[in-house]
């Protein structure tokens, strides 16, 4: 046996050692890397995974997008129909009272939020083939809870106008349906869906489409397609907090099993670096972690002295500053990412 050899079967028999130990000892696992302030996957606490987009995946569509982020992978379907809005105002023109005597199809009421709201649907789809996780059937948990979460970012700071999908001389409208399947698995896949509903939107390109004495009448040339006048572009950032002392920038499946607490900021891309960049923050847990003076003084968040030299215990509103400047400067690579796409 040569020597190349050995080592590659050394090499071998510690990555095999390494994965075992994982499994059966997570916690240790995981500590052993961050208290020499490094992640398994060789990234900083503050490093997010490299992102990529791709636009123009699905033909079938009238928008598609496909998002690497890390090792998770999602792609994005968007389809239009027509919904009539007269239909949505007498439906909000109910009183509680007369709800039981008016006939409603409420299978174009579930998830579609508020219901003058209904020109954008995102649905989920957790495919086993993705991740062992993941089970085959009807959406489970956790595929839902995603497209809830989708869908009040997409509400919060919705990305075009209702009425510019109005179909003129009708009382038609486009509707939107955004489908996204996980092609693979790997944490945070709130970040990577929001960013391929947001790619797919943005190579979405609907018929021209106008009323005659027969009806509606769609073109089918190309040329006279028309993009989406997209106002907004809300992107979500999350940070995953393990034991209350370290905070980690994207977290990945495996650092996600030991998340105590979490924060997800989200900014509009189409704004960053003014004022209004900021769209909304949910913080889950007791939001508390150490971080470096020098990330504080950036971010001029104050904090209290830890045992630690050149730590801080940050906390509530601090914290909340530290993930925004990390948020932000994350921000400006997925806008970039988003541009090259088009390109």
């Amino acid at each position: 046996m040569t020597a190349s050899t050995m080592n590659a079967a050394d090499n071998s028999s510690t990555a095999l050692g390494s994965t075992i130990f994982a499994r059966l000892h997570p916690t240790t696992y995981l500590a052993r890397f961050l208290d020499n302030a490094i992640r398994p996957d060789g990234r900083s606490f503050e490093a997010f995974r490299d992102v990529s987009v791709g636009v123009s995946t699905i033909e079938t569509a009238q928008g598609s997008a496909i998002v690497r982020y890390g090792n998770s992978t999602i792609i994005a379907g968007v389809k239009g129909e027509f919904i009539d809005i007269s239909d949505i105002q007498q439906t909000a023109d109910v009183d509680e009272g007369d709800e039981d005597d008016m006939q409603i199809d409420t299978n174009k009421l579930i998830g579609l939020g508020p219901i003058d709201k209904r020109s954008l649907v995102v649905g989920v789809d957790l495919t086993p083939m993705s991740s062992a996780k993941f089970k085959s059937g009807p959406p489970g948990e956790e595929a839902q809870v995603l497209a809830s979460r989708l869908m009040r970012s997409f509400d919060v700071c919705p990305p075009f106008s209702a009425d510019s999908l109005n179909i003129q001389g009708t009382s038609l409208r486009w509707c939107l349906f955004v489908d996204l399947v996980c092609l693979s698995y790997d944490g945070n896949l709130l970040d990577a869906c929001t960013l391929a509903v947001n790619a797919a939107l943005n190579d979405t390109k609907l018929p021209n489409t106008q009323s005659d004495d027969h009806g509606l009448v769609c073109s089918s040339v190309e040329s006279e397609t028309k993009p989406l006048s997209l106002l907004s572009s809300p992107q979500t950032f999350t940070f995953g907090i393990v034991e209350g002392t370290h905070l980690l920038s994207d977290p990945n499946a495996f650092e996600s099993t030991m998340i105590s607490a979490s924060i997800t900021i989200t900014l509009d891309t189409m704004k960053l670096d003014t004022e209004e960049d900021m769209v909304g923050v949910q913080c889950s847990g007791r939001c508390s972690a150490l971080i470096t003076t020098e990330e504080a003084r950036q971010a001029e968040a104050k904090g209290r002295k830890q045992g630690a030299a050149n730590k801080l215990r940050i906390q509530d509103e601090e914290l909340v500053k530290i993930c925004l400047m990390r948020a932000r400067r994350h921000c400006a690579q997925v806008k970039q990412a988003m541009q090259n796409a088009q390109r």
